[in-house]
């Protein structure tokens, strides 16, 4: 995942939360109701890309300093939601180590 994609992802994050939230707010009847679970849900979905991927980004900054945590983490899974740019920054930083 690169800076550009979760920024995207945390805007839309963002505007469909706050489209959702002033929806409820107005107590619509009728198609509205269906937005704001439309839009509750484009939140729910965006999540893991936009916050999720934030807080992996920055939590991976601290965390690679220390060869077993790193290893450990670019072994699961769910690594695809740091950033690419933190990933290769880390690269770099290892080899030099070397």
């Amino acid at each position: 995942m690169t800076k550009r994609l979760s920024t995207i992802c945390l805007v839309a994050f963002f505007l469909c939360f706050l489209g959702g939230f002033v929806i409820h707010r107005q107590g619509s009847p009728g198609v509205f109701k269906y937005i704001e679970y439309i839009l509750a849900a484009a939140a729910m979905a965006l999540f893991p890309f936009s916050v999720g991927s934030y807080m992996a980004t920055h939590s991976w900054r601290e965390l690679r300093k220390d060869r077993a945590k790193r290893e450990f983490i670019l072994k699961h899974p769910l690594r695809f939601l740091i950033w690419r740019e933190a990933r290769d920054e880390a690269d770099g930083v290892e080899k030099r180590e070397e």
